[in-house]
C-alpha cells in the first residue's frame, strides 16, 4: 500500500478520507479516473496478491508454490465464507476459486464478492473438477472471470492469471 495525502493507494483501489470518514473507491475499467489512479498504485512496486481458495490441502499446497514460485504473494482461504471475508479485508488483485467446498460454495462467495463494491472488480478464475460445457457456463453466469478445469499445467494457470492481472 502506497500513502499519498490522504489517500492510501493498492492496485485495486484507494481508501480516502473526507470528514473524519474513511471509504474505499475501487479502480473499475468502467470508471475513467481508474488508469491514473492505478498508475499511481503501480509506481509503489507492490507485489500482486492471488486469493487462493481451494479445500483440498495437497491442491493449496501446490497452487500456493505454483503462484509464488511465479513472484506473486498468497493468501488462503479453504471455504467459500473464508474467501468473502479475506477479499473484503485483504483486496487481492486476483482469485483463484474452487467451486465444490464446504461451508459455502464457490458459487455463492463469488457472488457475495461481486455484491460488495470494494471486491467486485477483482478477477475471480474458478478453479474446479467439474468439466462440462454447462459446469463452465454456471461458473461464468455467477460472476467468476475465467474458468479453469482440474488437471492443468503450471503454464496454463500462470497464462492465466497473467491475461488477467494484465486487463485488471
Amino acid at each position: 500500500m502506497r500513502v499519498i495525502g490522504q489517500k492510501q493507494y493498492t492496485e485495486q483501489g484507494f481508501f480516502a478520507q473526507d470528514r473524519g470518514v474513511t471509504a474505499w473507491h475501487p479502480f473499475c475499467s468502467k470508471n475513467p479516473l481508474s488508469t491514473t489512479m492505478r498508475h499511481q498504485a503501480k509506481s509503489a512496486k507492490m507485489k500482486k496478491k492471488i486469493l487462493i481458495v481451494e479445500d483440498n490441502l495437497d491442491l493449496t499446497y501446490i497452487l500456493l508454490r505454483l503462484v509464488e514460485n511465479a513472484g506473486y504473494d498468497s493468501i488462503l482461504a479453504v471455504n467459500g465464507k473464508e474467501a468473502v471475508e479475506m477479499a473484503d479485508s485483504q483486496i487481492p488483485d486476483l482469485i483463484l476459486m474452487d467451486i465444490m467446498m464446504p461451508e459455502m460454495n464457490g458459487f455463492e462467495a463469488t457472488r457475495l464478492i461481486r455484491e460488495n463494491p470494494k471486491t467486485r472488480c477483482i478477477p475471480i478464475i474458478a478453479v474446479t473438477a467439474m468439466s462440462s460445457a454447462k459446469d463452465r457456463d454456471e461458473c461464468l453466469k455467477c460472476g467468476c472471470s475465467d474458468y479453469m478445469s482440474k488437471p492443468f499445467t503450471p503454464s496454463q494457470l500462470a497464462a492465466t492469471i497473467k491475461k488477467h492481472l494484465m486487463a485488471s
